[in-house]
């Protein structure tokens, strides 16, 4: 049987891996969007840039878009938000993997053969994988968003409080 310091431990762990699955989802998701945008500006403006030089449109109109083409280019290659929301995307999966982990940690919590040194080794254990996975956001780039960190500890709070409740 485990210690209510033990229980808390690996509580909180839950919690935390939890908002994770949440904030690295949304945050995928964002930048997804965002390359798709990004995209659809690229087809829109190159679209317009051929229908100008094809209809001999103005020297000006022509250049103008061809600038808007090249700027937002550059913008896609700059931001590389695929490669971001690809990122995210398996930070989230693994966070999702390591939720499952923790879930089951807890359900065992209680069991009378479940010592605090096994809850507690396995409790690291995932802690370690959960830092080693979302530590691969920081080299491509990604910042922390704190209203989406707030707003997904708030979903996890309201969740879990039902789930467990």
């Amino acid at each position: 049987m485990t210690t209510e310091n033990t229980r808390r431990v690996v509580w909180n762990g839950l919690l935390d891996v939890t908002r994770q699955v949440r904030y690295y989802g949304a945050l995928s998701g964002r930048y997804s969007q965002w390359h798709q945008w990004i995209l659809w500006g690229l087809i829109c403006a190159g679209s317009t840039e051929a229908l100008l030089v094809f209809f001999k449109a103005s020297e000006f109109l022509i250049i103008l878009f061809a600038l808007s083409v090249a700027a937002i280019a550059a913008w896609a290659v700059a931001g590389d938000y695929a490669k971001k929301a690809a990122v995210l995307h398996g930070i989230c999966l693994e966070c999702s993997y390591l939720e499952i982990e923790w879930e089951s940690l807890w359900n065992r919590i209680d069991r009378v053969d479940f010592s605090d040194e096994l809850a507690l080794k396995r409790n690291q254990d995932l802690q370690q994988r959960l830092t080693a996975a979302t530590s691969r956001a920081a080299p491509v780039g990604i910042h922390e968003d704190r209203k989406l960190n707030e707003k997904s500890w708030a979903e996890t709070c309201k969740v879990l409080e039902q789930q467990y409740a």
